[in-house]
């Protein structure tokens, strides 16, 4: 058996002490960052807590792993809790109801973890909560805009200037429809404050044009550029193509080379052997 002592039960008071210290060091207890530096000022964090929580506490003594374990399994705790309400707010069928009560240190800790206790509410798919992205009633603002076109005489160089009126609405209804709301006018009128004009029709022929020569021209740009690369892999073909015959012609040559060496060394070792007979 372990020769390790278990620690006396925490009570109520010593969870709410070692949250509201916790709390104070949530940068650091929380920051998800795993490098060396990280963990060393945790465990400095811990050093100090232990330092506060003993001082406060007036009970047992605890140390610093045992507080910072307890504040993990607290945590593990709070979240299985908030996924078990969830789970049962979500089931349908009989039964009682399940009553989960979370008490002040629970909501501490769910307001030090914060989205990692809820999660995110997913906006895309059949998983979209409706009720977050659904309102029923809407408190709208209609915009009517009236433009007024204000002609001024010859001293101001007969310069057609719009304004736009703006008048806010408030209306208060059932949103059936986006066009409902909004409903944009059916011709949008110039802004500008030195006079419209009409581009020619000719104009946009002319950009067609152009555009339709820069596209050929850059289909010409490609195939010159596909065709140089055509040629250069043929001529890199041919390259290592010639490399390959002169290096085998070479080997055949060594080859025949070496075999007729070896011809003329057995030849003297066959005169050698006669003449010891």
């Amino acid at each position: 058996m372990s020769s390790k002592k278990r620690s006396a039960n925490f009570s109520a008071k010593e969870e709410s002490l070692l949250v509201s210290l916790a709390k104070g060091y949530k940068g650091v207890l929380e920051c998800k960052i795993s490098d060396m530096k990280t963990h060393n000022e945790k465990s400095e964090c811990w050093l100090k807590i232990e330092k506060q929580f003993n001082s406060v506490s007036g009970e047992v003594h605890r140390p610093a792993d045992v507080l910072r374990k307890k504040y993990e399994n607290i945590k593990k705790r709070l979240k299985k809790k908030f996924s078990d309400e969830k789970c049962h707010a979500r089931m349908t069928g009989g039964g009682p109801p399940h009553d989960f009560k979370f008490t002040d240190v629970d909501n501490e800790v769910k307001e030090i973890l914060g989205k990692r206790v809820d999660g995110i509410p997913s906006e895309f798919d059949d998983d979209a909560d409706t009720d977050r992205s659904i309102n029923n009633t809407a408190h709208t603002e209609e915009i009517l805009i009236s433009n007024d076109v204000m002609d001024f005489d010859e001293s101001e160089k007969n310069e057609d200037i719009i304004t736009d009126n703006i008048v806010f609405v408030e209306h208060d209804y059932f949103i059936e429809n986006c066009s409902d709301v909004y409903a944009p006018p059916a011709e949008v009128p110039s802004t500008s404050t030195t006079g419209t004009k009409k581009e020619p029709p000719h104009s946009v022929t002319d950009r067609v044009s152009q555009w339709a020569e820069a596209k050929t021209t850059l289909e010409e740009s490609k195939n010159m550029f596909f065709k140089e690369e055509c040629r250069l892999k043929l001529q890199h073909m041919q390259e290592r193509h010639n490399q390959e015959i002169k290096k085998n012609e070479l080997e055949i040559q060594w080859k025949k080379e070496e075999h007729l060496l070896r011809m003329e060394i057995s030849q003297l070792e066959k005169a050698q052997m006669k003449c010891k007979k």
